[in-house]
């Protein structure tokens, strides 16, 4: 008689089990647009939600040993949801400050502890509560049956959980409407719970509360001045038109990256990094084959396509979409010229053809380039794909003073084993402390394959190409010995980051 409700319980096991691990995704996906879709993040909003959950597994333990009844089971049910519900308008009312306040390493920690800490700890408790109802079910079964029985059906759930939240429900969802569906449909199944086994007064007066506290916090509005906001697969993908120093731009966001834009009263780049590309093609024959990797709003791609009629770019980047945010806000004309190809960057390059030119502009945080893109693995692939004459410029944001050990040094000193010949330009002043864009220039030959000062880039009409000669970094060996070298096996690319 009780295998109908031993069948109940486990589906309530799979349902949680998947929304606990959901919230984590939501957690890591909340946080990045304010501190990055880094390491720190990830680890921060792991670390929380793990002491959280393990405090809540304590705290079940104890009432499950008090006694267990259905009814008490949808209590802690129906406050996880509500608690889940109060993500969102916590969220909006306190990423924003922490930003303001605190580092990106304790702003994600305390973001975590504050937002994320209650709910994950509420679901804690199902876990060890559920067992102990499983066993009044059958009594017969011992404490580690029981507990294995219920850990399975409840990591079943966190698989479905995990692989639903990637691949269909953030995507088609966004954020905002998955923390409230989550949150609301645990408070339904928690309350009919309560309601069905406990049918007084007391009760319906706790659900009529519970379901007016998940009402209010499902029905914070986003507020947003962004012309465009979605949610990607991987980033929150935001269009903003803005004024900067006189000029009015479209700027492209991805998290916190603002990853490329255009000026609106004109043709031109929103960004100066985006005009050093053009070094390829200013006195030299025009590449026939590119590859720009990290698509951003196609400015870099079209910039080369338009260098040549023979020019055909393959503009790589893991979030799809972009080409058609592009299309509807960046002047992007698809044509057979610019191929958008939604892959990683390293994985396509190691089955591709050699190219003429190739672009790293590809982004995880604010200064961050994905660890595995910033190797000297990666760059010794980066040279065995070039052609005999070919070029590689990369884009890379920190501080050029090496008296310090943070990103940019490390990333220069794994570039020179690779290309001894390379030459790194600053594209506001080569003599600052301060983090810039800094535009890595190599070839595929050991020799210096750019003159920054040479007549023709001189004559150049772009502002940046014609002062490149006096933008250019010295880079020695003596002042890079004390720096990391950056591998496959050893890459601390976000606390370099940190430190600078």
């Amino acid at each position: 008689m009780h295998a109908p409700y031993r069948l109940a319980l486990r589906a309530l096991v799979v349902y949680t089990g998947a929304s606990i691990l959901v919230v984590e995704i939501l957690a890591t996906r909340m946080l990045a647009p304010y501190f990055g879709s880094s390491l720190i993040t990830l680890s921060s909003v792991l670390g929380v939600t793990l002491g959280a959950l393990s405090t809540g597994y304590y705290v079940g333990g104890l009432l499950a040993e008090r006694s267990v009844a259905w009814s008490k089971l949808g209590m802690l049910i129906a406050v996880s949801g509500a608690c889940t519900l109060a993500i969102w308008p916590l969220s909006t009312v306190l990423l924003e400050p922490l930003t303001m306040y605190l580092s990106v390493g304790a702003g994600a920690i305390m973001a975590s502890i504050l937002i994320f800490l209650v709910p994950c700890g509420v679901m804690g408790t199902l876990s060890p509560y559920v067992i102990a109802l499983e066993q009044s079910l059958a009594p017969g079964i011992v404490g580690a049956r029981a507990a294995g029985n219920i850990f399975f059906w409840s990591t079943l759930g966190s698989i479905i959980g995990s692989i639903s939240a990637g691949f269909v429900l953030i995507p088609l969802l966004g954020v905002r409407w998955l923390i409230v569906s989550i949150g609301a449909s645990l408070l339904i199944v928690g309350c009919l719970l309560i309601i069905g086994n406990r049918p007084n007064q007391r009760s319906h007066a706790l659900v009529i509360g519970l379901a007016l506290l998940g009402s209010l916090c499902g029905a914070v509005p986003q507020h947003s001045n962004a012309l465009f906001l979605a949610e990607g697969v991987y980033q929150r993908i935001a269009v903003h038109d803005i004024t900067l120093e006189g000029r009015n731009l479209r700027v492209l966001w991805q998290d916190r990256n603002a990853s490329s834009g255009v000026d609106r009263d004109s043709d031109d780049l929103a960004f100066d990094y985006t005009r050093v590309p053009a070094v390829a093609w200013t006195g030299r024959e025009a590449p026939r084959r590119s590859l720009v990797i990290g698509a951003g709003a196609f400015v870099i791609p079209d910039t080369i396509a338009a260098a040549s009629p023979e020019s055909v770019v393959d503009a790589v980047d893991i979030e799809p979409g972009l080409e058609d945010i592009a299309t509807r806000f960046f002047r992007h004309n698809p044509n057979e010229r610019v191929r958008s190809i939604v892959a990683d960057g390293r994985v396509w390059l190691r089955g591709a053809d050699p190219y003429d030119l190739i672009v790293g502009d590809a982004y995880q945080a604010t200064y961050s380039v994905p660890a595995h893109l910033t190797t000297r693995e990666f760059f010794v692939l980066v040279k065995d794909r070039l052609t005999p004459n070919g070029m590689f410029v990369g884009n890379f944001i920190g501080s050029a003073d090496f008296n310090h050990r943070t990103y940019f040094p490390s990333a220069a000193k794994t570039l020179r084993t690779v290309f001894p010949q390379g030459r790194f330009f600053a594209v506001l002043d080569p003599q600052s402390a301060a983090a810039q864009n800094i535009m890595f220039i190599g070839c595929k030959d050991d020799a210096p394959c750019v003159n920054p000062c040479s007549a023709t880039l001189r004559a150049s009409r772009d502002p940046i190409l014609s002062t490149l000669c006096d933008r250019e970094i010295a880079v020695d060996d003596a002042s890079l010995e004390k720096h990391m070298l950056l591998t496959d096996d050893y890459a601390p690319v976000e606390w370099l980051i940190a430190g600078a």
